[in-house]
């Protein structure tokens, strides 16, 4: 940054630590501090923060008591008030739902989706957690190895006509079902297809021409294979397995790379 006079009113933070406010100081008065050194009048404060609290459920009570009183979810939605008032163009969320009950987690989740939208903000999300990234993010990112292995748009990479079938077996059996399967009639417009397994359960992903039409087909035949179907996943895109899968070709690439040495 060369100007941070300049760039400073441009961004704001929200992190996963509780140690970005003053413990002895109450919600509202941690937020008057910080909002003071932007500038920001106190009638203007109040009436930012009135419709951002209500959504996140930071009830006046809750803004009148010491922070260290606050759980890790209000010291999480007391960040976001803080960086919502403060009405930057650009936000940077590092790990936003980390340590957080599944409540909290959608509330913030809720609050980023609407807050941010409506008032055309951009956001700069770091995390772990994936389904943060598959709920909010409209390009991703993916670094492995301190390599950009991937940008760009998730829909934009949505696989269509896939389905994972999670099998309580072996991979080689579920291989030969789906080959007997894949060799009739029905089963040849499948166009690409893999199995992965570990200790006696196997995952079958296939691409399939017409999901509707060839998924009962495929699932009869598992059955008629003694195969036990635990679970069926046809979400078009899954972030996780990607993420997953790239990880394994840099370790296939590393492990090559240094055979070769």
């Amino acid at each position: 940054v060369e100007d941070e006079a300049w760039a400073a009113p441009t961004l704001a933070l929200v992190t996963n630590t509780e140690r970005s406010f003053y413990y002895r100081l109450s919600g509202w008065q941690n937020l008057r501090f910080f909002s003071s050194l932007y500038n920001i009048p106190r009638a203007e404060l109040e009436a930012r923060v009135a419709p951002i609290a209500k959504a996140l459920g930071l009830t006046e009570t809750i803004l009148r008591r010491d922070y260290r009183t606050y759980s890790t979810g209000m010291q999480r939605k007391l960040q976001f008030t803080r960086a919502f008032v403060l009405e930057s163009p650009l936000l940077f969320l590092d790990e936003p739902t980390s340590s957080l009950d599944l409540v909290s987690a959608e509330e913030i989740r809720h609050a980023i989706a609407t807050e941010c939208r409506d008032r055309g903000q951009t956001v700069l999300l770091s995390a772990n957690n994936l389904l943060d990234v598959e709920r909010l993010a409209d390009r991703v990112g993916m670094i492995h190895r301190g390599r950009l292995e991937m940008i760009g748009d998730p829909s934009a990479t949505v696989e269509q006509g896939v389905v994972r079938i999670l099998l309580r077996a072996g991979s080689d059996e579920v291989r030969a079902a789906f080959r007997a399967w894949a060799t009739g009639p029905v089963g040849a417009r499948t166009t690409e297809w893999e199995v992965e397994g570990r200790a006696g359960i196997a995952m079958l992903r296939a691409e399939l021409t017409d999901v509707h039409e060839l998924l009962p087909s495929l699932l009869r035949s598992l059955w008629e294979h003694g195969l036990s179907v635990e679970q069926i996943d046809l979400r078009p895109f899954v972030l996780e397995e990607e993420f997953l899968r790239r990880v394994e070709a840099g370790r296939a690439e590393s492990d090559a790379g240094s055979a070769l040495g």
